[in-house]
């Protein structure tokens, strides 16, 4: 149990609350101990004031599954290179970046309703970190490529899940 612990302690703060989040939130949704419905970003629910849905909507990722894993691998693998070496001792930027690309994604969401955003922040940070590391040789199921072409890979890796690309961001608005 140390070593979990020690590992957890490891991880870059601002990696490790938002992993935090989405893993509890999402493990709470899925076994019942929220409703989903109570995490969505909704006009009607932000018409009653329930601000939590700003937050909640880009922490709870949906159904638990194999993409959820994927998903939050290479989100820790991205973000916490990122923010240990890209933003090293500059964690307030890195904090900065991924409030601005959430501040972005609200309206966006709202108007066209997307109900979960979650996926638009990980698909940022994979975004940014491809192109800061664009030669850094990466190996998905035993395929090498480079950097740059991660987030091609992953929006292939969705289409061949059964999902289409342009509802990679909007997967979960069938809830």
């Amino acid at each position: 149990m140390g070593d979990v612990q020690q590992w957890y302690d490891s991880v870059p703060v601002i990696t490790r609350h938002y992993l935090t989040g989405c893993v509890v939130l999402t493990i709470a949704g899925n076994v019942g101990m929220i409703s989903p419905m109570q995490l969505i970003l909704t006009m009607a629910g932000l018409y009653r004031f329930e601000v939590w849905r700003l937050l909640t909507c880009f922490m709870f990722m949906g159904k638990l599954g194999f993409p959820f894993l994927l998903n939050m691998i290479y989100f820790y693998r991205q973000s916490s290179t990122l923010e240990s070496q890209t933003f090293e001792r500059r964690t307030s930027d890195y904090l900065f970046m991924i409030l601005f690309g959430a501040l972005l994604l609200l309206p966006i969401g709202l108007y066209f309703q997307f109900y979960l955003l979650g996926q638009g922040i990980m698909l940022m940070v994979t975004y940014y970190w491809s192109r800061m590391n664009p030669n850094v040789m990466i190996s998905f199921f035993g395929i090498p490529f480079k950097g740059r072409y991660l987030p091609w890979v992953l929006v292939a890796l969705n289409f061949l899940m059964g999902g289409m690309p342009i509802v990679q961001v909007r997967k979960e608005s069938s809830l």
